[in-house]
């Protein structure tokens, strides 16, 4: 508050709360000149965003997952996802990729019901 540097986590702890307390507690209005949103550039609107991805999007996004990283509040990993949808080298020979192709769908038919609201993980 006097200029000083703050040593302690009480001390850090009260500058912060003044420099907060006078931003978010701040009653008057500030001049705001509505024409300056007109000087900004639109986005483009992404609307294939709203398709539900297909199945080879979800297996490319889950090749993309990085590896050792903690789990999510599932309890499964990244590698945990992709050992289970690993494919042996000739990806098109189905026999060899049955086992894989099987759960590759199942998580994309579980990510398609949680698209469409059809599925609340939360529940």
């Amino acid at each position: 508050p006097d200029g000083t540097m703050a040593t302690t986590d009480n001390e850090n702890a009260e500058v912060f709360c003044q420099h907060f307390a006078k931003i978010f507690h701040n009653q008057s209005s500030l001049p705001c000149d509505d024409t300056a949103l007109d000087l900004i550039d639109g986005c483009t609107d992404f609307t294939h965003l709203e398709d539900a991805p297909f199945l080879a999007d979800v297996r490319a996004a889950l090749h993309r997952m990085a590896n050792g990283k903690a789990p999510g509040p599932s309890g499964v990993t990244s590698d945990a996802l992709k050992a289970m949808i690993w494919t042996k080298d000739d990806p098109d020979n189905d026999a060899d990729n049955d086992d894989a192709n099987c759960l590759i769908t199942v998580i994309h038919a579980m990510l398609l019901d949680f698209w469409s609201e059809n599925t609340d993980f939360d529940s």
